[in-house]
């Protein structure tokens, strides 16, 4: 696995996001990070959007 992001808990640093081929996995509190945590899941579900247009998974212009 590689980390992909990384926080800081207790003053230690703590894997954040991490990435297995194309699995992906990360955890936060998007309601405490307010509109940085909702700017996160938006750019993840952007990516997952395009990569699927790009493999022919969803029409363009969907919210597939």
């Amino acid at each position: 696995a590689s980390v992909i992001a990384r926080s800081w808990f207790a003053g230690r640093s703590c894997a954040a996001g991490v990435r297995v081929a194309n699995r992906w996995g990360v955890h936060f509190h998007p309601v405490k990070s307010s509109t940085v945590g909702r700017r996160i899941i938006e750019n993840f579900f952007s990516l997952a959007r395009s990569i699927a247009v790009v493999r022919g998974l969803a029409p363009v212009g969907t919210d597939a």
